[in-house]
């Protein structure tokens, strides 16, 4: 009996001992695991050395790129790279055509002053007449206007037998060499107002034309065009020394101009001048080129000068002018001597007003003048004629001379009678 109550008693000890054991272990599972990180700790964590190498599986991460990683732009074959510029086999010869600057830039130079320039130009004409007139000798050659920029003043060109082409613009003061051709026989044009001169002439056994572009008072080289024969009967084209199809040489040709000939065989507007002693005058230059401008503009419906009358030569006359004197049949007298006093007074569209108050007081007559380039009559270039009297064919002819004096000229010539009176302001 008492042997199974110790039984009892050491088996009933033995689940005390155990129960006890449970509840220590419990706390302590608790404390281990707040002492285990997380997940994302357990990712970040440096892991304790053991003494025995790490598994190569997991590197340490040490913020570098590893040598074997993978370059983030994927390397592309250089065997299947793409040419920028794809080669042909004949690249100076397109089958279309090619653009070119058909309409360069310029620096455009403006002088509207149309008149003036043709002054300038009578006397640059006039002055090669004087020279073969002075030596006696003959010289011949033609002369022309033409608009290579795009102000209304015209330039002027001159073309001798031996092929030499001078062309000039003015400049506000004198006529300016812009380009001349002598060196080989050819045609010379331009593009009217497109600031484009051309010459064409024999070129290595062919043909070439240089354009010409003209800039302020210059005239630069633009391109050149060049036919050459080729030795299969057949013939080249080339632009800038490069060679293309014709129908790309037609097609820029086209495009950059369609010149007017600077040439005077035939020409309307062109004169021929053979000058031996006195046979063509300085006085028929400036009524030639003036007529031949007035003939251009109307042509083109300009009108360069709205009344009639060169602004310059209207801004000369206008105002009051006082009689000084005159002559008769060589007879020189003084208004203050003889006791004249008369008046010119020119408004700014070429009226006319004259009017004595002395020895006589007249009435005011007043007159409406136009502007004639007849300067060979009076050895000047240009005068305001007015018809005075229809039935007597009395005329005024006014003019400014060399000196500032308004120069009046009453004159008729079936009565052969002419008188000179000048006036000052």
């Amino acid at each position: 009996m008492r042997k199974i109550t110790a039984i009892c008693l050491t088996a009933v000890l033995f689940c005390l001992l155990m129960t006890a054991c449970g509840e220590e272990a419990e706390p302590r599972e608790k404390a281990k695991n707040r002492l285990t990180p997380t997940g994302a700790e357990q990712v970040s964590a440096t892991p304790k050395p053991t003494g025995e190498p790490a598994p190569s599986a997991t590197p340490e991460p040490t913020g570098e790129p590893a040598p074997s990683a993978t370059p983030t732009e994927p390397t592309v074959p250089t065997t299947t790279a793409t040419p920028t510029e794809a080669p042909t086999a004949t690249p100076t010869v397109s089958a279309e055509p090619t653009p070119v600057p058909v309409k360069p830039e310029v620096r455009e130079f403006s002088c509207d002053s149309p008149n003036k320039a043709l002054l300038a130009y009578t006397e640059k004409l006039n002055a090669i007449i004087d020279e073969a007139q002075k030596a006696d000798s003959k010289i011949e050659f033609r002369f022309g206007l033409c608009f290579v920029n795009s102000d209304i003043t015209p330039e002027l060109w001159i073309e001798y037998p031996s092929d030499h082409v001078e062309l000039y613009a003015y400049d506000g003061t004198q006529p300016v060499l812009l380009i001349s051709f002598s060196e080989e026989s050819g045609r010379c044009g331009y593009l009217e107002q497109g600031n484009l001169v051309s010459r064409a002439y024999p070129y290595e056994g062919g043909y070439r034309t240089d354009y010409y572009v003209m800039v302020e008072l210059t005239m630069s080289p633009f391109l050149t065009m060049e036919e050459k024969p080729a030795g299969d009967g057949n013939t080249r084209y080339y632009h800038e020394g490069r060679e293309i199809l014709k129908e790309e040489y037609d097609y820029i040709r086209m495009q950059i101009v369609t010149p007017s000939s600077i040439d005077a065989t035939g020409s309307h507007d062109s004169w021929f001048v053979e000058a031996t002693g006195y046979e063509y005058s300085n006085s028929e230059v400036y009524p030639d080129l003036f007529e031949e401008y007035r003939t251009v503009c109307g042509q083109r419906g300009w009108e360069p000068f709205p009344n009639g009358i060169p602004e310059e030569i209207l801004k000369l006359v206008t105002g009051v002018w006082q009689l000084t004197g005159g002559t008769v049949e060589g007879w020189e007298w003084s208004a203050e001597e003889e006791g004249d006093e008369a008046t010119w007074t020119f408004d700014e569209n070429g009226n006319g007003t004259y009017l004595e108050t002395a020895p006589h007081e007249e009435a005011p007559e007043q007159y409406h003048f136009t502007y004639t380039p007849r300067g060979k009559f009076y050895e000047v270039p240009w005068c305001l004629e007015v018809l005075v009297d229809a039935e007597r064919e009395f005329y005024f002819y006014i003019w400014v001379d060399n000196n500032g004096r308004l120069v009046q000229n009453h004159f008729c010539a079936p009565e052969k009678f002419s008188s000179l009176r000048f006036f000052e302001q």
